[in-house]
């Protein structure tokens, strides 16, 4: 004899009135719909992503996760330790939150523009988790289908994903004298643009994590936009770090996570307006010790966005 479930009386007005609710929504779900819906739950994946690196930054005194501080790829160094491998105890190879879902096809399975996703790598010793050396590739027959329903249990994660990490977001080099004076992997991203720490103002402007072509980048208020809406097609490449965002997944947005943990969705053009970095200067009409205008002020010398950015929301005036 099956037990009796009785549901109190409010509780079954609320179920009726979801069941109503998405009755009289079936016939508007269309391909817009569907857009909608993926771009809801691609916030609903960053605010999952919110919840890990808060943790990670209770567990370690409020630091950022370790940066690629010299280009040392080997497993003995910290020199190359992505968002990747700081918060795997974390998610715990889930790759279900590491794409959006607008973009869950990899570049090794052929896709391209917008809608792709990072990876899945090719064997190499460079992609390899300095914690316990297991490589991030693992592309083999049947390999693809099982990440996306997490089914892979080998030790070998082959890391996809469809977000990227604000490198400029990094954490403390071991020698602290490098702030100053050192550069991040490549040598063109001095460390004193670092936020080192999640404890800084004015957090809710700072990107963290958020739609990408590329699992990082680091902006620079000197980057113009992509001329072509897929003229990036090797974003890991490209020396124009903002391009790997000003991707167009979310109708002239991409959805992004802030240093304060907050989730929002950001306009293309917003992008540039955006406090990337310590050194990052939005509006300056004087050249800064690096030489440079501020973000505004170089949109304005370039005097228009390419084509496919036009129709956007403007943040700013390009031609004052």
């Amino acid at each position: 004899m099956k037990a009796k479930v009785n549901l109190p009386k409010k509780d079954i007005v609320v179920a009726a009135g979801c069941v109503v609710f998405v009755i009289m929504n079936l016939g508007a779900i269309g391909t817009g719909g569907r857009m909608k819906a993926r771009e809801v739950l691609c916030r609903s994946n960053l605010r999952q992503w919110g919840v890990m690196f808060q943790m990670y930054a209770e567990d370690n005194d409020g630091e950022l996760g370790d940066g690629n501080w010299n280009g040392d790829y080997s497993i003995e160094s910290r020199g190359y330790r992505e968002w990747l491998h700081y918060l795997r105890p974390y998610y715990k190879n889930d790759h279900k939150i590491t794409l959006c879902p607008m973009a869950t096809k990899p570049w090794s399975r052929g896709a391209r523009g917008k809608y792709s996703a990072w990876g899945i790598f090719a064997s190499s010793s460079q992609y390899r988790c300095p914690y316990d050396g297991t490589n991030w590739s693992a592309e083999i027959e049947g390999y693809y289908e099982a990440v996306i329903e997490g089914a892979w249990q080998s030790e070998s994660p082959g890391d996809v994903g469809s977000y990227g990490m604000n490198n400029w977001c990094s954490g403390m080099p071991e020698n602290k004298e490098q702030i100053a004076t050192g550069y991040m992997a490549g040598g063109s991203r001095p460390l004193a643009g670092a936020w080192l720490t999640f404890n800084v103002k004015d957090a809710d402007t700072i990107p963290l994590f958020l739609d990408a072509l590329w699992l990082a980048g680091s902006p620079r208020q000197i980057d113009i936009p992509p001329q072509l809406e897929l003229g990036v097609t090797q974003a890991q490449g490209s020396a124009n770090n903002m391009n790997r965002f000003a991707v167009n997944r979310h109708n002239g947005n991409v959805n992004s996570l802030f240093l304060d943990f907050s989730v929002r969705p950001v306009g293309l053009k917003e992008l540039w307006i955006q406090k990337w970095s310590r050194i990052y200067t939005i509006d300056s009409a004087v050249r800064d010790e690096y030489g440079d205008l501020g973000a505004i002020q170089n949109m304005q010398a370039l005097g228009a966005w390419p084509p496919w950015m036009a129709e956007f929301k403007d943040y700013f005036d390009i031609n004052p």
